[in-house]
């Protein structure tokens, strides 16, 4: 059952970790300051992580994730069969 991720704070280790870690067929979503987190396992291709691109800009950081917009957020929501907000 595939599941979305999405992670609201940068220092939420154990969300970082539990989403990095988790299912390979789910998404990992970062969102607020989540979008200044590093999600081990990511470079690894283990699952898909994207970042908020208006979230990204209004906190002026840089990020190597795919930036995505606020329509293919909720294409991700409805994709996924269960959505977990860290």
């Amino acid at each position: 059952m595939p599941t979305l991720h999405v992670i609201r704070r940068a220092d939420d280790l154990l969300a970082v970790d539990a989403a990095g870690h988790g299912d390979p067929r789910g998404t990992i979503l970062l969102i607020h300051d989540g979008v200044r987190a590093v999600v081990p396992g990511s470079s690894s291709g283990r699952c898909p992580v994207y970042a908020a691109a208006h979230d990204v800009q209004a906190r002026g950081v840089k990020t190597d994730y795919p930036l995505i917009t606020t329509a293919e957020i909720c294409r991700l929501i409805v994709e996924h069969e269960r959505v977990i907000v860290w």
